[in-house]
């Protein structure tokens, strides 16, 4: 009786080994039950980071709002001259501020009436300027009504009222008893709006250092 042969490739096959033969139906659960995890956490780390840039840049927004309207006050008014008036606006917790300001440029002093207004409602900073010249003062900027005030150009907008005192306030001349305003020193403070992150304040005073001798009549 003739021995029988083995098939070469028969014995190939049976000699591969068991892990070959793919990935298990449990092995495959578990493997996309950890990639979903790990996407849910990538995905809520980058939500968080995306709210945080958010919040990062409305705080910066606000803080950059806030020093321009203070750098505009400080600019125009650090010629003023004595008086400043505040007056109230033509709408609840509207204010407005004048002041006779000297005009740049070389020559006899020309004077400007310049007027700035906080409109509460929409937490906008305007300004107005009336130019003088050197034969023709300049005339007192007139009270604005909606449809004049919304030809001021806008300083800031995003702007709240101080939590206590006004947006504009003249400074108490003396400590004694009683207010007595002094048209020649201005206090400023006003909140921007960040958001949920708050508002926050800001603050500057202002005092008339120019001599006005004649010329244009501003305020109040």
């Amino acid at each position: 009786m003739l021995p029988q042969r083995r098939d070469p490739a028969h014995s190939s096959r049976s000699a591969e080994p068991p892990g070959d033969a793919g990935f298990t139906l449990t092995e495959l659960l578990v493997t996309v039950v950890v990639g979903g995890i790990v996407l849910v956490m990538i995905g809520s780390f980058l939500v968080s980071s995306m709210q945080a840039d958010r919040q990062v840049r409305s705080l910066n927004d606000a803080t950059t709002r806030g020093e321009l309207a203070l750098d505009t006050l400080r600019t125009v008014l650090h010629s003023a001259a004595t008086p400043m008036a505040i007056g109230a606006g033509t709408a609840s917790g509207d204010l407005v501020l004048r002041a006779k300001v000297a005009a740049t440029g070389s020559g006899p002093v020309v004077w400007d009436c310049v007027a700035f207004y906080f409109d509460a409602a929409r937490g906008e900073l305007r300004s107005q300027r009336n130019a003088g010249t050197a034969t023709t003062p300049a005339v007192r900027v007139a009270d604005p009504d909606a449809s004049t005030l919304a030809g001021w150009p806008i300083v800031a907008a995003g702007l709240l009222p101080p939590e206590t005192g006004e947006v504009f306030a003249l400074r108490d001349r003396d400590p004694g008893p009683g207010y007595e305003a002094d048209p020649g020193a201005l206090e400023v403070h006003f909140r921007a709006d960040a958001g949920s992150l708050g508002a926050p304040a800001f603050g500057t005073a202002i005092v008339a250092r120019s001599q006005s001798h004649g010329g244009a009549t501003c305020a109040p």
